[in-house]
């Protein structure tokens, strides 16, 4: 009876310690190179995230009660450029939008990403996400600093547990690379290439 009591105090404990901490993740997809064989716009583009929203951490919630941590600009910076990479010619990163800096570039649009997420699980027990979602609300700036267009892609990624025990994140990097296919899809559209 002394036994069960302290079993059952010894597991309340444990599970109280080990809920509610957010568990730092990376939401980055598995980066790769320019594809070669793609269709690409003669166009020199830049690209612009804030020193705020490059620093910027999300807390969302994850299994079990836990949380997860990420800095999904900061995660997702090298992806965007690759992504604009297959489309454009050059891409260039900017300090800003303002027109001394897109001319000084020489950028014939600018795109500026904003970036949203979700997560949630369907586990009591285990605290990596089985669902997540990224949104990018890209805004596509021309040199004369007018918005010629802003659309947004949201991409969404499951995983069980059979799958993420080897890689916590892998619904996060699921969603963020069906969200870059989708804005690589969006941006060619709105060139005119395949």
């Amino acid at each position: 009876m002394k036994f069960n009591s302290l079993f059952c105090a010894t597991a309340i404990a444990a599970t109280l310690l080990t809920t509610g901490c957010a568990h730092n993740i990376n939401i980055s997809p598995v980066a790769e190179a320019p594809k070669a064989t793609a269709e690409r716009v003669n166009k020199t583009v830049g690209m612009f995230i804030s020193a705020e929203d490059r620093a910027l951490e999300v807390v969302s919630p994850g299994g079990g009660g836990d949380k997860l941590s990420y800095l999904p600009y900061k995660d997702l910076e090298g992806p965007l450029f690759f992504t604009l990479s297959n489309v454009y010619s050059k891409v260039e990163t900017l300090p800003g939008t303002d027109a001394a800096t897109v001319t000084g570039k020489n950028v014939s649009l600018v795109f500026s990403p904003k970036l949203t997420t979700t997560s949630s699980s369907s586990s009591a027990f285990t605290w990596p996400p089985t669902d997540f979602s990224v949104t990018i609300k890209m805004k596509a700036i021309d040199n004369a600093g007018k918005v010629l267009w802003e659309e947004a892609v949201t991409g969404n990624g499951k995983a069980e547990f059979a799958e993420f025990k080897a890689d916590f994140p892998l619904a996060a990097r699921r969603a963020s690379k069906d969200a870059l296919e989708q804005l690589e899809k969006l941006v060619r559209a709105k060139e005119g290439v395949k």
